[in-house]
């Protein structure tokens, strides 16, 4: 059990922990540099460019600090360009993974940022000494596991895409759309 000094000694180096990250931060990208006055005994407060948000609850709070953190990730990592970046729809994103069951948001995000388990992860985590699919033996990566050729792959996805198809045409969806998903998809 720790002793109160040593609490305050751990508290003195996690704040000076996240000073020093703040102004890593600050150096490497001056333009998060706050251009707002505070107010006399203010404290902290959150500016999204020249408005300032006088509620901070964690969803508007995660959009606004993780967001272009987040983004910055996925280009870095080479998941998009950095001119696409300005095109997706975040906010469609967002709203469309809180409407997924929480298996599948982390499903999506696992899979998305090739945290999950296959075989070039389980290699990088030393959990297995190569990177095959167990179906074609080829390097498997999360790419791989939506492109696998593998006997029984294929029918898997073709059925996949028919009941998508079907769910398409139920709902009425534009045939242009239709034809989109169906050609990228494919």
């Amino acid at each position: 059990m720790l002793s109160h000094n040593n609490v305050a000694a751990l508290n003195c180096q996690m704040d000076a922990l996240v000073k020093q990250h703040c102004a890593f931060l600050f150096n490497r990208h001056p333009s998060l540099a706050s251009p707002h006055l505070p107010i006399y005994n203010e404290g902290w407060t959150l500016w999204d460019g020249p408005s300032k948000i006088p509620s901070l609850n964690r969803p508007t709070l995660y959009g606004l600090i993780m967001d272009p953190v987040t983004q910055t990730w996925w280009v870095r990592h080479k998941h998009f360009p950095l001119e696409a970046k300005e095109t997706i729809d975040w906010e469609a994103c967002s709203e469309d993974m809180l409407a997924l069951k929480p298996g599948h948001q982390r499903w999506i995000t696992k899979h998305a940022s090739a945290k999950c388990g296959v075989g070039t992860t389980l290699v990088k985590w030393k959990y297995q000494d190569d990177d095959k699919c167990p179906r074609c033996n080829a390097s498997e990566d999360t790419a791989h596991v939506l492109q696998c050729q593998a006997k029984g792959a294929n029918e898997a996805w073709s059925g996949s895409m028919a009941k998508l198809m079907t769910y398409l045409v139920e709902s009425r969806t534009h045939p242009c759309l239709q034809r989109a998903f169906f050609e990228n998809l494919s």
